[in-house]
């Protein structure tokens, strides 16, 4: 019974740090998506100062981030999202609003797979 007891608390604690973790690694991308968002509204109007100072705020939030991110995740996941991110902050410093819509999808999709991958489910088990 008390072995029964022990693989019920190691599955339990195993599915609450699950959660937590993705929950973290929602709320944390959401708030770098919602600050790329911003950037949107601007890419044709913010001078240059703006901008190079919208594009420290978000590296900072990035950098912040990242740190705790590249603890659970591999390297080169954490990496690829970093290079979307920058090429979203390069189209947006040279006002090419296509190539700034492309990359803001694809680290979108970036930041949902890293949800998806941190979901239990069968085929995650698998």
């Amino acid at each position: 019974m008390k072995d029964l007891w022990i693989a019920l608390m190691i599955i339990a604690f195993v599915f609450i740090g699950n959660t937590i973790l993705k929950n973290y690694y929602e709320s944390s991308g959401e708030e770098i998506l919602v600050e790329v968002d911003k950037l949107k509204e601007g890419i044709q109007t913010d001078s240059e100062e703006v901008k190079q100072e919208n594009i420290s705020k978000i590296r900072e939030k990035w950098d912040d981030t990242q740190k705790h991110w590249i603890m659970f995740q591999y390297h080169e996941h954490v990496n690829t999202m970093e290079d979307v991110l920058l090429e979203c902050l390069d189209s947006y410093k040279e006002v090419d609003e296509g190539e700034f819509q492309r990359a803001h999808d694809k680290l979108k999709r970036a930041i949902e797979d890293l949800k998806n991958r941190e979901e239990i489910s069968i085929l995650n088990i698998l």
